[in-house]
This record gives C-alpha cells, structure tokens and sequence, in this order.
C-alpha cells in the first residue's frame, strides 16, 4: 500500500486521532450524527442551525440506518439525531445497537407519532430525548442538543459549579438557579437529616427512563439530592431504590411529591422541618415519602411531683411503673428524640441516685449512673432506645424485687412484729426501716400477700 494512503488512514480513520483534530479554542468539538430515511428532513436538520458557532462538528447525515451503524464502528460520534420509523433498522432497534457498542453515547429521537408506547419503547432502548417533528424548531432542537451536550461532557468544574449552585440556592444564599441547566422537565427533592447523598448514583438505579442526581449540601449542613427525571413513572421505582439503598447506609431518605421548578426551594425548606427527628422513629424503612410524614412533637408536659414523691418514700417499684408508662406514652405520642432522652434519663437519674444512697450494691447503681448518657447517646433509633430502656429497668427491679423465696421469712417477721406492736405508731416505712429492708419491695410483697396495703391491713389487725 502506498506510504501516504497508509498515513492518511492511520491519522483520520483513527478515532482517537481524529478526535484530537476537532479541537477549537480549548473545547473538544461534539461530534453529532443525523439518521432519517427522508432526505429533505434530513437536509432540513443539518441546515437548520448555524451548528460550528455552537462547537458542534457534524460528522454524518444518513438517510439508511445500516450505513449508518457501519460508519458509527469507525467514527467518534457523541451525540446521535435519529428519526423513529424507518425500513431497515427503526431507530429504537438502532439505539439499542449504539448503546451496546458506545454506553455513553447520547441519543434523541425524532418521530411523526405522539404515541406514548413508542416514547416509553424508546427511552427502554437507551433514548436520551425524544422530540416531535410537527413541532421541531432551530431553538428546541438547538436546546435539546445542547442539554445532551452538557450531559455527555459531564465536566468536572461544571459539576462542581452546578453543586455549588444547589448548595447556595437551597441555603436560601441566591434565587439565580435557571432550569436550563437540566436536561429533563420534571423534579424530585430527596432530604437526609444526618448524611450526604453522594451515595446515590443513576447507574444503580435501573430505569426505563433517564434520569439525573444532583446531591448537595446547604450552608448550615442540610443533605439534600436533586432528581431531574424525564416521566413520572419512575417514582414507585425511586422509592424502592431509595428505601434499599439507605438501609444499607443506616440511614433515612425522606422523597418530595412530583415539583414544579419553581417549588424547589419551598419544598426543601418543609422537608427539613418536617424531617427532624424522624431517623429516630423510621430508621428501619429506609425511605418515607413526604406525604407520610407527621411533625413530632417538640415536647410533653407532666408533672414531676407524683414520681419524685414515690422516690422520696422510697417506693422505688411504683416510681419504676410510673416511669415506664411516660415513657411509653412519649413514644406513642411520637415525641422529638432529643427531648424523650433527655427526660428519660432525668427521671432515670434522679431513680438511680436516691437507690444509690440506699441500697448495698452502691458498685453498679453508681456505674449505671456514670454511663447513662452514654448508653442514651448510643440511641440513633427507636428500637436501640426501646431496649436501652428496658436494660436499665430491667437490672433496677432486680435490685428492688430480691428473690421470691426470701418473701415468706420476711413477711412472717413483719406479722409477727405487728401483732405486738399494733398499738404503736406503726408504718411501713418504719418498719422497713428498722428491718433494713427496701420500702417498695415490702409493699409490693405485703400488697401481693394479704391484697391490701399496709395501712388498711394495720387497720384491721387493731379492730
């Protein structure tokens, strides 16, 4: 073969090298390829925008889909234009093809037919776009290119400016936040309380629709992903990934209704206050949609004075029931995590203190007082706090009930020290005293016994 033919083969029919060619100005120059059976249609396209001012390079415009596959193996090609119905191969068959050879390829179909199958066959055959020719125009075709440009390129200064954007714009910093900057027409918010969402990746996610994720962070370190989708019908599939993925992340994903662009700012500003708190309650599903979310409530106002009485009387079993059912009822009232430990372990302490003063095993009463608001901290979920509580309570009756078998001793001291002593200024608590025994337990043991309390039993003893 001759040595110039050899070279020129080698430096123009070589895909890396011609792409090193169309270079102007710093930018790489897109390569787009036109397909459609109808020359005058396709004439009209490659004519219809001044594309070299826009850095575009049209490389090919056929009107048979199988010489256009052939030169698609040979030639660098970014970005496809492709009618949809055609005789050889119709241009969903033909995405497909592309898409196998070149995953990153970005197509947009273009048809006569506003048939809703035929959108969905080909968004399933890796359609980036699709737009009608009725309808078609230099500036929405010149739009649509553009947006498929700015996702194939995928720059990472472009990505970086873009979050910066999100971040200043959902930090309430700059309203300056155009929708020309996405490809697709509809949105989706995505709020977590305590994570990034960098985790979330289109490619995990298998849809028959394209989609985009745009995570973010605000100023004062919310955590939020924009979806820019092209169809609705992903969403049930969105919720499931979401929900999956996060259990996976030991976190919660709270997913905004269908948004205008318009109600971007406004929605994400009610997911962060709806959203507080609710990691805590539904860790376990992974994901909730807005809609399901319930504000909780900040707080819950109860007396002190019946609870600290019983530990002041030492009735540390009625304290340790009184505290179980508020505890209980916060929980049923879905109150705000922050507030329910802390006044969990107020009561807990004040509990623990005063048995700490009374009873012989001053060792683990003393230790259990040091780490509770560790143990509480540890609380990231309902279900850990449930039975962190439950523990404690658990570990605080033992040393409150002592075993059963001791009961009967006990309470065969005590008949017998009342029957000589009934007409003494007798109680309960004097008696424990004396004994060196605990108060809550002896009424506990004395109620179980004789099915009254002490009072009423003295009372009968001296008729």
């Amino acid at each position: 073969m001759n040595y110039f033919v050899e070279m020129y083969l080698h430096f123009f029919l070589n895909p890396r090298i011609l792409k090193l060619a169309l270079f102007k100005g710093g930018t790489f120059l897109t390569n787009l390829m036109f397909i459609d059976d109808e020359k005058t249609i396709l004439h009209g396209l490659t004519n219809l925008v001044d594309w070299s001012s826009h850095d575009i390079n049209i490389v090919g415009a056929f009107s048979n889909s199988l010489e256009a596959l052939d030169f698609f193996d040979h030639q660098p090609v970014d970005i496809v234009v492709t009618d949809l119905i055609m005789p050889e191969l119709d241009g969903i068959e033909l995405s497909r093809l592309f898409k196998k050879k070149q995953p990153d390829v970005q197509i947009l179909v273009l048809s006569s037919h506003d048939d809703f199958q035929l959108v969905k066959d080909s968004f399933v055959g890796g359609v980036s776009d699709y737009l009608l020719k009725p309808k078609l125009n230099p500036e929405n075709l010149l739009s649509a290119i553009t947006k498929l440009v700015h996702k194939k390129q995928k720059l990472p200064s472009t990505t970086e400016s873009l979050k910066q954007d999100l971040a200043n714009y959902f930090s309430g910093q700059t309203t300056a936040l155009s929708p020309k900057k996405f490809s697709y027409p509809i949105f989706y918010l995505v709020y977590n309380e305590m994570k990034e969402l960098t985790y979330l990746k289109e490619k995990s996610l298998t849809s028959e629709w394209p989609l985009d994720f745009f995570p973010f962070t605000t100023l004062n370190r919310g955590f939020g992903c924009l979806i820019n989708t092209a169809s609705t019908e992903i969403y049930p599939q969105l919720i499931d990934y979401l929900s999956e993925t996060s259990k996976t992340k030991d976190t919660l994903c709270i997913l905004s209704k269908e948004l205008d662009f318009s109600e971007l700012y406004t929605e994400f500003t009610l997911l962060k206050k709806n959203g507080k708190g609710q990691l805590f309650y539904h860790l376990h599903k992974g994901s909730l949609i807005s809609d399901q979310l319930t504000p909780l409530v900040p707080h819950y106002e109860t007396s002190t004075k019946s609870y600290l009485t019983k530990i002041v009387n030492k009735d540390y079993l009625s304290a340790i029931r009184e505290l179980s059912a508020i505890v209980e009822t916060m929980i049923i009232l879905r109150i705000d995590p922050l507030f329910l430990k802390h006044e969990t372990m107020n009561r807990l302490y004040a509990l623990i203190h005063a048995m700490d003063d009374e009873e012989e095993k001053h060792y683990e009463l003393t230790k259990l007082k040091m780490t509770l608001t560790a143990q509480f901290a540890d609380a990231f979920a309902i279900e850990r706090f449930v039975q962190i509580f439950t523990n404690i309570i658990q570990q605080l009756m033992v040393w409150v009930v002592p075993e059963k078998k001791e009961n009967s001793a006990i309470l065969t001291l005590i008949y017998e020290y009342v029957q000589k002593n009934y007409h003494e200024d007798l109680s309960l608590q004097s008696i424990s005293e004396k004994f060196h025994f605990s108060y809550s337990y002896l009424s506990t043991i004395f109620t179980e016994k004789y099915g009254i309390n002490f009072t009423k039993y003295l009372k009968k003893v001296r008729i």
